[in-house]
């Protein structure tokens, strides 16, 4: 790791970590490496996916869902981006979205965008179909003909978020990591 404060923030700037650092999900814990830095990245905060969860409520006519929509960050998922729930808990109906912490800071603005609406469409899903259940002699179904209709009204591509897998976009995250702080090692040590 870089130890000139002008060099270390170039290379953390460049770098998943400068945004974890600066992040909504990092901000329980102080950061002891950087406290200084604080220049803000255009990133999905809490407050911007509240935001656009509001606008998808809207274009997929789910107004319904936001009120009592619940949705979070999920530091133990390690196979999954994200997962919407319906469950119904006395009688009522709860619309929840979890995000997965770890995967959220490799992603960028435009893929946690896609992620986002994806899981959206979920519940736009089983608000206006139900899932398993069959409508115009389709099966609706979790990555069906719905979703993807429902995803295509959003303008997102229906698999944007599953065209890698996850354990090389982690692996290869790491790599440029550790590639960096190489490159910023021998600047400083020359």
């Amino acid at each position: 790791m870089p130890t000139n404060p002008d060099l270390l923030q170039q290379y953390l700037q460049t770098t998943a970590l400068f945004q974890f650092l600066n992040s909504e999900i990092n901000r329980v814990v102080p950061s002891p490496i950087i406290p200084h830095l604080s220049i803000s990245q255009e990133w999905a905060t809490p407050a911007e996916v509240n935001i656009l969860h509001e606008e998808l409520c809207g274009m997929l006519n789910i107004a319904d869902v936001k009120q009592t929509l619940q949705w979070n960050f999920n530091k133990r998922f390690k196979s999954l981006y994200g997962q919407a729930e319906y469950p119904v808990v006395n009688g009522v109906q709860i619309w929840r979205i979890q995000y997965a912490s770890r995967y959220w800071l490799l992603l960028s603005n435009p893929e946690r965008k896609n992620l986002i609406t994806h899981e959206m469409c979920h519940l736009a899903v089983e608000r206006h179909f139900g899932y398993d259940k069959v409508i115009n002699g389709k099966k609706v179904t979790a990555h069906g003909t719905h979703w993807k209709k429902l995803m295509e009204k959003c303008g997102e591509d229906p698999a944007m978020v599953y065209k890698e897998e996850l354990g090389s976009a982690e692996l290869s995250s790491i790599a440029n990591l550790n590639t960096l702080i190489a490159k910023a090692d021998q600047i400083v040590g020359s």
